[in-house]
């Protein structure tokens, strides 16, 4: 999965079935990652979909609504 407007993060599944996420930093000599279990990242969706309103308010417009992310 990329995301919109950046090449500097990347989601995607490891070899052992772990979701991660790639992240580069000019502050970090290589990029950063974050790997999450499925089950961490169903309560992450869940958690996310059930603040959704909460979030979206919180964060002032920044990106726009696009499916394609």
């Amino acid at each position: 999965m990329k995301f919109k407007e950046t090449k500097l993060t990347d989601v995607g599944i490891a070899s052992d079935g772990k979701i991660y996420i790639e992240q580069f930093d000019a502050d970090c000599e290589g990029p950063t990652y974050v790997f999450l279990s499925l089950d961490q990242f169903n309560k992450i969706e869940g958690w996310v979909f059930k603040n959704r309103d909460e979030i979206e308010l919180a964060w002032n417009g920044g990106v726009e609504n696009d499916n394609e992310s």
